[in-house]
């Protein structure tokens, strides 16, 4: 989920789910942090894109991607992935031939 100006520079999508519903949201907030940057209303270095646990992030990764302006002004980072300790191993064992 992303944010709008909850607490400290964090935003929140209207939709709030990133991975299937409109990811116009999403640019939406982007252009609009950048527009806040630009004019001094913010600062910030960093945006962290946050999905559910069971979210697939290609299509958050597509969208601020292919997007022409995004592209220009964030530069993707890393995408970073949390497993269960105790059910991973077992659950990518059973997904791995499908």
């Amino acid at each position: 989920m992303f944010v709008k100006s909850i607490d400290d520079n964090m935003v929140m999508l209207q939709s709030g789910c990133l991975c299937c519903t409109l990811r116009g949201d999403l640019v939406n907030a982007l252009e609009n942090l950048l527009r806040d940057l630009d004019n001094g209303r913010i600062n910030f270095r960093r945006a962290v894109l946050e999905t559910t646990g069971l979210a697939d992030p290609a299509p958050v990764l597509q969208t601020t991607m292919a997007h022409p302006y995004l592209v220009m002004r964030y530069r993707l980072d890393g995408v970073v992935t949390v497993v269960d300790a105790v059910n991973g191993a077992s659950t990518l064992d059973e997904n791995m031939n499908r």
